[in-house]
């Protein structure tokens, strides 16, 4: 495979990408891989490290999200807890909820 040095930045990753994938399709060790194919074993694996850890930062979801505070006169007697879930979900639950279900439905609605 020729050398990467005349492409620019997109063509340079999707060029290794094409050959992390061709070498795990491959089913060879990476470094006889990399023999067979003319790469250098250390830049095989700086990419390799390189872009899984510009995919994970891709693919990490919020872990947080923003809580506003309501004064106590702002609010209706009886009025539910509004919560705003990713994904523009809300969830309104109202006075002597059950906290264990609560946190059970959260829970799988965040991970739609």
């Amino acid at each position: 495979m020729a050398d990467t040095d005349g492409m620019n930045r997109v063509e340079r990753e999707a060029c290794w990408r094409e050959r992390i994938a061709a070498c795990a399709a491959s089913g060879l060790a990476a470094t006889h891989y990399c023999r067979e194919a003319g790469i250098s074993v250390s830049q095989y694996y700086r990419w390799k490290w390189k872009l899984s850890r510009r995919d994970a930062a891709v693919s990490v979801p919020a872990l947080f999200s923003e809580v506003r505070a309501v004064r106590r006169e702002e609010t209706l007697p009886g009025a539910p807890v509004e919560i705003a879930l990713s994904g523009g979900r809300v969830v309104r639950v109202a006075d002597g909820f059950d906290a264990a279900t609560l946190a059970r439905v959260v829970r799988v609605l965040e991970g739609l």
